[in-house]
């Protein structure tokens, strides 16, 4: 499965080999592959369409590539090409196309290999966030807008009533506790250590922690291994499991070790609660029939 940025041009893919159809051996090596014979079926579609401009040109040895551009690429999930030429068995390349940073993460020169689950990076995409797209009523955003100077957001922080915010645990009972721990490490404390769970608001940090794939373990360690045709394991293959069957919404990500099964970078298999899955495999040397239905109970 050849991964793809989503909605991003000159994305070069190999098409092949095409071979001649009575034989099912001679390389076929003159075909002339237009846009048109280049069929795509996405994710979602009940209909094939055509590539969008641009044929495919020969390699060698019945090889040939084509050029995707952004309209190839403008959904997210599997991406099924489909070449029909006479006088030539058709071929079938499966892709997959994925959210932009998440390509860039794994396959960029640039690239961390792995997709970024760091806090510190959490923080600055939470503190980068425009405040023009937070103004409802009521909100920190529009507080914050409603206030044009720093020095004054701050006084209203600190001059805030503490006998207004006394939840157990919180903040703001550990500060007007006297001796109840209300150092900074205490109070940083019971920031991180409070339960994601209760913080599930819309566009909020807790939201957003939570949205990461892999940053919330499930109740059960689960083992998925990897294996050709003869039950034996594949080790370097790389997994992703996501909780729909179209694979938009990818809740982990690792490599088959010498055993076959599924890690992430941490070496820990997935942890996932009871109910349905649906895990993608790829590999350069071997194919499957993507995407793979597991239960976990």
């Amino acid at each position: 499965m050849i991964p793809l940025k989503y909605a991003t041009a000159s994305q070069e893919i190999p098409l092949g080999p095409f071979v001649d159809d009575s034989d099912g051996v001679t390389a076929e090596t003159g075909l002339s592959i237009a846009n048109t014979d280049i069929k795509l079926w996405k994710s979602g579609a009940t209909s094939l369409a055509n590539k969008n401009s641009g044929g495919a040109t020969h390699i060698s040895n019945g090889i040939y590539y084509a050029v995707l551009d952004a309209t190839d690429t403008n959904t997210y999930g599997p991406l099924v090409i489909f070449v029909q030429e006479s006088g030539a068995l058709a071929v079938k390349v499966d892709c997959w196309v994925m959210e932009a940073d998440a390509y860039d993460a794994l396959f960029a020169a640039s690239g961390t290999g792995h997709i970024d689950t760091d806090v510190n990076a959490t923080a600055d995409q939470v503190w980068d966030e425009a405040k023009a797209g937070h103004g409802s009523a009521g909100s920190f955003g529009e507080e914050v807008q409603d206030h044009a100077l720093y020095s004054e957001i701050a006084d209203l922080v600190w001059d805030e009533d503490l006998t207004l915010h006394d939840d157990a645990d919180s903040a703001g009972e550990y500060l007007a506790s006297a001796g109840g721990g209300s150092t900074p490490s205490a109070i940083a404390d019971a920031v991180w250590d409070e339960d994601l769970t209760g913080h599930t608001d819309a566009d909020s940090a807790g939201k957003m922690l939570q949205d990461i794939p892999g940053a919330q373990k499930g109740a059960i360690e689960y083992t998925y291994t990897i294996t050709d045709a003869g039950a034996n394991p594949i080790e370097g293959a790389e997994v992703w499991i996501s909780t729909d069957s179209g694979g938009a919404s990818v809740i982990w990500y690792g490599t088959s070790d010498a055993s076959g099964i599924a890690r992430a970078s941490n070496d820990e298999k997935p942890w996932l609660d009871a109910g349905t899955y649906y895990a993608w495999v790829q590999h350069g040397s071997y194919s499957w029939s993507n995407p793979d239905t597991i239960t976990v109970s």
